[in-house]
């Protein structure tokens, strides 16, 4: 309780002259001890903002960091391309003519009517060689089953047409010829030990 002391004889001072002067000193004690109060809320606010920035209060209570909310969110990316690419040939290897083995082997007659070289070779059998343009060779007593590849020398594309030259021969003639159409294009010659031959 605040105590008001008149340091000014009653005696002195007339009884309405004394009330008026008693009630500027009241007011004058009631105007501090408000600006006392004010002056100490102000500075709790400050130092407490200032040990910890204006966190979220529910992410504290569950444990997580403090989450500033005067952060900048990170920039919205557009969303990236999808780019999807089908394939360009999609050839199932098929079996495309029969050739008869004699005594477990077959003969290919290989004719290039392109105006390029192509690379080829018998898998287990021969290494990569190269046949010049519109020229032929023939490969003799290839084992079955055998796999025969092959392939522009400038990555052209490769129609095959199959020929078996006669039942008793074992001799497959295979002949190449330049394509646009991917569709068409075959690189691969699989001869089975029945004789079956699949194009690819």
């Amino acid at each position: 309780m605040t105590r008001l002391f008149c340091h000014r004889s009653p005696h002195s001072i007339a009884p309405k002259s004394l009330l008026v002067y008693c009630s500027r000193q009241l007011s004058q004690v009631v105007l501090g001890s408000l600006s006392l109060l004010l002056l100490s809320e102000a500075l709790a606010t400050g130092l407490t903002q200032c040990s910890n920035p204006r966190f979220n209060p529910l992410s504290a209570e569950q444990g997580a960091h403090p989450i500033l909310t005067n952060a900048v969110p990170p920039p919205t990316l557009p969303p990236a391309l999808q780019v999807v690419a089908e394939p360009v040939n999609a050839a199932v290897e098929q079996v495309a003519l029969y050739v008869r083995p004699a005594g477990g082997k077959v003969n290919i007659r290989f004719i290039n009517e392109t105006g390029a070289a192509i690379n080829y070779e018998v898998i287990g059998e021969t290494q990569y060689r190269t046949l010049a343009g519109r020229s032929q060779m023939l490969l003799e007593n290839l084992p079955v089953p055998t796999t025969f590849t092959f392939r522009r020398a400038d990555f052209g594309l490769l129609q095959v047409s199959l020929q078996e030259d006669t039942p008793a021969s074992g001799t497959l003639t295979v002949r190449v010829r330049e394509t646009l159409d991917f569709a068409l294009d075959r690189t691969t010659i699989h001869v089975d030990p029945s004789g079956d031959v699949s194009l690819n």
